[in-house]
């Protein structure tokens, strides 16, 4: 029946004398029953879905008569209006779309003016008409957008512009934000000012709810052409400034879960605090032999562990040793289906939101000094040159010797980084120090394979006991954070290799080539910055080019820009390599207690040395986790970057409130006709200088040469200048700091 409607719709719209209708004028067109409305109402909805009708004004619907141009995707809104359409590559049709309008995955980001946005909002999937953005007359006047065609023309490129025709699914059915009262007016302004200028509420909160609270809106009517969104109250989360608040409002923005539920914790208080003795006994005792942790100071749970050899011919044993999760963790119990959902840890700026109830977390299974703890261990044999002549993998117990933080394990390496081979003499050395001999070759063996040095420091907000920011700290990636991550990258490629060999499914971790294309915008970019460097599309280039990034007081900008040119690392079934290690096999092994893609390797290898007992998914299944997992992570890391920049913005309120803000020294990122993008070079924080703002003496932008120029006193800005600031204002709505030149 539905199909014969919809062949019967599709003539209907088709027709020449067809005008627009709404679903009665097509119900009584068609003399479509009453019984019969229903399979209409799906039959509409499945062409719409499918890109062949839209509803414009007044749902009348229309039909889509040229669909060569249309493209399914993700909407991002700019803040100064308009926004951008992320084509989607995993839709077959759009894919081959795509490939007529000369698109690439992963280059495909198109223009959408402001009014051709429709109703979509941020993170909205739709379907957009794109064509090609041909010069109009009524705005050849403006000199940027002639420039722009002519460039164009010059490179023989034709941009492309596109207008959202259909909102397929919302991201956002809850937003967060402050409420506001005037008079009966009630609306909520959101945190996140991508999302929409406000929100109409209806009904009105009851009188618990007062202005300047924080709340949690369900959107009950989307934006139409002629209105805003509208909604109601769920929950009201608290008063803004209050302690916590702030944070709970990242929890139900990102909706991260809060608790466990019952039946999850009655499950780990089940799990022992002691190791009963028969799950020893098929183990190797490693709890004789030295083995110890490295990990921040304020870490709770200890996934690994390491012990270090170096043996009479001058080679080396490494046993990285990690909490065995999968020996509590079975498969479908309540805690697996709990962590599967969770995906990983989250680390907020003052909690953490665990995979694993803490009982787990930071109990039976994290490794902590001098308590018997089970793991599996990858157990990796070195020449003296640091080349891997052999591996094992084992089940094995042990007794951690002494947990070190990073800052201590530094302490103790310090003396010898220099010459590490000094430290082998001295067996009091501590193992921290003996352990780099191996790490430092390693690590040199690594980049000379072509791995890129991408590392940036890690900036901490301290906080006082009521989440209040008492300041920035940059922590360095420094010699104590190299030992753990070189042993730690041998482990998960060692593993990744064993199970690729057996042909066993696994979820590999994947970092595919960069655009060629983004490497020739990289390429120019740096040539502005004094930068020469060959095709980055070859490997020694990119590593040439890094070396002299990392040299300059602007890398932090630089480098930057050097991400940006990459793809972004995911999961999936198939070892497609890791790009920026320079590695063809590699997963992530080596943190099952704050990683769910550990636990599922864990599982993988099990199956592989101990039998069926460890049963594992499919492919197929496995798939499906690949997919879910990256969501997760991608969620947990913009949640977790969301609060720290909250704390971030909390901080510098503080400082532009005192009598005298202190001085910044910071790097420029960008150059636009508003004013000048920075970064702080110590603190990393992200900022604006207006053009207002850039002091007494007259400054022009050039944008020709994207930089600003004053004539007296003669003076230049441009990116990769370092320059002298101070904090105005904290921009709220743009997760940002203004500023003004010294």
């Amino acid at each position: 029946m539905e199909i014969s409607l919809q062949k019967r719709l599709e003539q209907h719209f088709k027709a020449p004398k067809y005008q627009p209708q709404t679903k009665s004028e097509i119900a009584r067109a068609l003399r479509v029953s009453p019984d019969e409305r229903a399979g209409l109402r799906r039959a509409l909805q499945e062409l719409e879905q499918a890109g062949k009708i839209f509803s414009g004004a007044h749902g009348r619907y229309r039909w889509q008569r040229d669909q060569r141009g249309t493209l399914k995707g993700t909407v991002f809104i700019r803040l100064g209006g308009g926004g951008t359409l992320l084509v989607d590559f995993t839709d077959p049709a759009t894919t081959t779309m795509a490939a007529t309008l000369g698109l690439e995955a992963g280059a495909a980001r198109i223009s959408i003016d402001a009014g051709d946005l429709g109703t979509a909002m941020q993170g909205d999937t739709v379907l957009a008409q794109v064509r090609k953005d041909e010069p109009q007359a009524w705005w050849r006047h403006v000199a940027e957008k002639r420039k722009a065609l002519e460039q164009m023309k010059d490179t023989g490129a034709t941009p492309l512009i596109a207008k959202v025709t259909k909102v397929l699914t919302r991201k956002h059915k809850t937003l967060v934000g402050v409420l506001r009262r005037k008079e009966k007016s009630v609306w909520v302004v959101p945190d996140d000012a991508l999302l929409a200028a406000k929100v109409e509420i209806r009904p009105a909160p009851d009188a618990d709810c007062k202005a300047g609270d924080k709340v949690v809106v369900e959107i009950t009517d989307w934006p139409t052409h002629d209105r805003g969104p509208r909604g109601q109250v769920l929950k009201r989360i608290g008063k803004v400034g209050d302690p916590g608040v702030d944070m709970l409002g990242i929890i139900y923005k990102y909706h991260l879960p809060q608790e466990f539920s019952p039946a999850v914790l009655a499950e780990a208080e089940r799990v022992p605090e002691k190791i009963d003795p028969g799950a020893i006994a098929d183990r190797e005792d490693w709890r004789q032999r030295e083995v110890i942790t490295i990990d921040p100071a304020d870490a709770r749970d200890f996934d690994d562990a390491i012990a270090v050899t170096h043996l009479p011919n001058g080679g080396w044993e490494l046993a990285v040793h990690i909490a065995d999760v999968s020996h509590y963790v079975t498969p479908k119990s309540a805690l697996d289906l709990e962590a599967k959902e969770r995906g990983n840890s989250i680390y907020l700026a003052d909690r953490v939101i665990p995979m694993l109830p803490e009982r787990l977390s930071n109990g039976v299974c994290s490794l902590r000094p001098n308590e018997d703890r089970l793991t599996r261990a990858a157990i990796l044999t070195y020449d003296a040159k640091g080349n891997r002549t052999a591996s094992r993998f084992i089940r094995a117990v042990i007794c951690s010797r002494q947990r070190y933080s990073y800052e201590q394990a530094y302490d103790v390496m310090e003396p010898y980084l220099k010459k590490p081979e000094s430290a082998l003499r001295d067996p009091a050395v501590p193992l921290p120090a003996r352990a780099w001999a191996l790490a430092s070759l390693l690590r040199k063996q690594r980049f000379a394979n072509g791995s890129l040095d991408l590392d940036f420091p890690e900036i901490k907000v301290m906080l006082d006991l009521d989440g209040n920011p008492l300041g920035l700290k940059k922590i360095e990636h420094d010699e104590s954070h190299q030992l753990i991550e070189e042993f730690m990258l041998q482990a998960n490629e060692a593993v990744a290799e064993q199970l690729r060999a057996a042909g066993r499914p696994a979820v590999y971790r994947i970092h595919e080539d960069p655009n060629p294309d983004k490497l020739v915008d990289l390429r120019e970019f740096l040539m502005t910055n004094g930068i020469h460097t060959g095709d980055l599309s070859n490997r020694r280039e990119l590593q040439k080019a890094l070396e002299i990034i990392n040299s300059r007081d602007e890398s932090a900008v630089l480098k930057l820009a050097v991400l940006k040119s990459m793809k972004r690392a995911s999961y999936g079934t198939e070892p497609l390599g890791h790009y920026g290690l320079a590695k063809d096999n590699y997963l992530h092994f080596t943190s099952p207690i704050r990683r769910y893609a550990d636990l599922l390797v864990h599982r993988s290898q099990a199956n592989l040395l101990w039998g069926a007992k460890y049963a594992v998914p499919d492919y197929a299944k496995l798939g499906e986790l690949s997919e879910h997992l990256a969501i997760t992570e991608r969620n947990a890391a913009e949640a977790e970057t969301q609060s720290k920049r909250i704390k971030e913005m909390a901080y510098f309120t503080q400082l532009i409130s005192a009598k005298k803000p202190p001085k910044f020294q910071a790097a420029i990122s960008s150059v636009r006709r508003i004013g000048l993008f920075i970064e702080l070079s110590e603190v990393m924080t992200r900022g604006i200088v207006r053009h207002e703002d850039l002091g007494p003496h007259h400054f022009e932008f050039d944008a020709k040469k994207e930089q600003y120029v004053c004539a007296k006193p003669k003076r230049t800005l441009k990116v990769g200048d370092i320059i002298d600031v101070v904090p105005i204002a904290v921009e709220h709505d743009r997760g940002s700091v203004a500023f003004r030149l010294m």
